[in-house]
């Protein structure tokens, strides 16, 4: 096989590969960002997270409807645990992220410290 031919084959391939990771990446977040409280799921996100917390700053703690992330109405009892739940989700994600990335970073460095 053409030398040059060989080159794009593997570089076809390694793109396939660094591809499949960072959606591999996002389905893993995606699953960590997901949080099951009541009959609900909820996704772990700025806006929930913010969306409950202010609920909290004003006094509506206990016994509060929210829709979930499928807009279905669910009563929730206690609208702190509910935000902390998130809270750590989505801090958990966050961390998942950056090794996520960090590791796919160091695979596109080392490729390309190959090919040269």
């Amino acid at each position: 096989m053409d030398e040059r031919l060989a080159r794009a084959l593997d570089f076809s391939n390694y793109q396939i590969t660094i591809e499949t990771h960072r959606k591999n990446l996002e389905s893993r977040i995606k699953k960590i960002r997901t949080v099951y409280y009541g009959n609900g799921v909820f996704t772990a996100d700025l806006t929930h997270i913010s969306n409950l917390n202010t609920l909290v700053s004003l006094g509506k703690e206990s016994d509060v409807i929210i829709e979930d992330t499928n807009n279905n109405p669910i009563m929730v009892d206690s609208v702190s645990a509910l935000s902390l739940k998130l809270i750590e989700a989505y801090n958990q994600s966050l961390n998942e992220l950056i090794v996520g990335s960090t590791k796919i970073n160091k695979m596109r460095s080392v490729k390309s410290l190959m090919g040269d």
